[in-house]
């Protein structure tokens, strides 16, 4: 028989000493991973100069007051989306469909 280190490893979580909402909470977020289907990135960065961020990044840039100062500095930010052609989707799925029936 194979071990099942996963197995193991949920078992052990349900036996440590946390608040049994984290331990749901913990298993819920893995196997939202799973069905996972975009990959989102978004980054940002901070300029001097709202021309300089206009520049790299488009319109996607807004004036943010410097506490204490009466100069501002300009956010921009920058998002893409990506369909994940490889992930574990169908596997999650199953993992859901397993807990529904039972």
């Amino acid at each position: 028989m194979v071990d099942n280190t996963v197995t193991n490893k949920i078992k052990q979580l349900y036996k440590s000493d946390l608040n049994i909402r984290h331990k749901k909470d913990i298993i819920n977020s893995i196997c939202g991973l799973l069905v996972k289907r975009k990959n989102h990135k978004v980054s940002s960065s901070i300029f001097k100069d709202i021309d300089e961020a206009l520049a790299l990044f488009g319109s996607g840039a807004f004036p943010l007051h410097v506490d204490g100062d009466d100069r501002y500095v300009h956010v921009a930010f920058d998002s893409k989306s990506a369909n994940l052609s490889n992930g574990f989707y169908f596997i999650g799925k199953l993992i859901y469909e397993h807990a529904r029936i039972k």
